[in-house]
């Protein structure tokens, strides 16, 4: 409905003006007397465990099933944004200290603990896509992007690939579970939603900004509470291990009833 655009311009509009009264050119921030529409209940709801088993077994079956579990896998685990995905470079991956560097919205850089079971795929994932010519320790530091098609003969390196990838992955998931998709109320960004109601019914409101990313609209409170990273480690390998209970068995009735 142009909210979003709407949305944007009065940010432009107020940064614009904020600019002017830095350097003298104005008085006053006139723009800020515009009013930012109001949001709209997200119509977006959190995906259940069964659901999430099942969105996994469908990535699995795709033409190259490692890139799309990875792609599935990351937002699953750690609430990744599209943009953040789409803006992970090898190098941002240590396995070794099991961490990952998320470049977030407003060019806001978080660091995330990497949960067990995703630290497994990804070792996997980073030396089936690692080129014949380049060790494993080069390949770790490189800047190429991390989603990536494997290396062949015309692309030595393989091929990135980003948001077309992942929207021609959700396209196939909704042929293959159709019931799953009936209200358009499921999408990359539920992963964000399930894992934000887990970690904030259990763990808290500071916990769950930290691990989503969450800076802005903070109150005076906020900046007095800090989050160890090693408590956000535990709170991810709680849900990994929530995610992953039952997985074989609710990922086989799942496509049963999904088709």
């Amino acid at each position: 409905a142009g909210r979003s655009a709407e949305e944007n311009a009065v940010g432009a509009f107020r940064h614009l003006w904020g600019y002017l009264v830095e350097k003298g050119y104005a008085s006053a921030n006139v723009a800020m007397r515009l009013r930012k529409p109001a949001r709209a209940e997200p119509n977006r709801r959190g995906v259940t465990v069964e659901e999430a088993a099942l969105l996994r077994e469908l990535a699995r079956r795709g033409r190259d099933p490692l890139l799309d579990e990875v792609a599935v896998t990351l937002p699953e685990r750690l609430g990744l944004r599209r943009i953040e995905l789409c803006r992970l470079r090898l190098c941002d991956v240590d396995l070794d200290r099991a961490t990952v560097e998320v470049w977030g919205k407003g060019d806001n850089y978080r660091t995330l603990p990497l949960p067990p079971r995703l630290v497994d795929l990804l070792a996997r994932y980073v030396e089936d896509r690692r080129p014949a010519a380049v060790s494993l320790e080069q390949w770790q530091r490189s800047t190429e992007t991390l989603l990536r098609r494997r290396p062949d003969a015309k692309h030595p390196t393989g091929t990135a690939v980003g948001r077309r990838r992942i929207e021609d992955m959700f396209d196939r998931f909704h042929r293959n579970a159709p019931d799953l998709f009936a209200h358009n109320d499921v999408s990359l960004h539920s992963y964000r939603h399930a894992l934000g109601t887990f970690i904030d019914a259990r763990y808290g409101r500071p916990v769950t900004r930290a691990v989503l990313g969450h800076t802005s609209r903070r109150t005076p409170t906020d900046h007095y509470v800090h989050v160890p990273l090693e408590q956000i480690t535990d709170v991810l390998a709680a849900y990994e291990a929530h995610l992953l209970g039952d997985t074989g068995q609710s990922a086989e009735s799942a496509l049963r009833r999904g088709g």
